[in-house]
């Protein structure tokens, strides 16, 4: 993942869109739905989410 938007970047990429980067604080319980699978969170494996969160989160902390 991180080379994947390593590579978007290279090419002149300002900005990437994730398909549902979910803003609802973890304190906050909310009911799981079909989106969960889709949430890009750190505990979230699913569709690997959570290596695109790392991925997303480790750039964005050296760049």
């Amino acid at each position: 993942m991180e080379e994947m938007i390593g590579r978007h970047r290279k090419n002149g990429a300002v900005f990437v869109a994730p398909y549902f980067l979910s803003i609802i604080p973890k304190r906050i319980n909310v009911p799981p739905s079909d989106l969960y699978d889709y949430r890009i969170m750190p505990d979230n494996p699913r569709y690997g989410s959570d290596i695109f969160y790392k991925a997303i989160s480790d750039l964005m902390r050296t760049h």
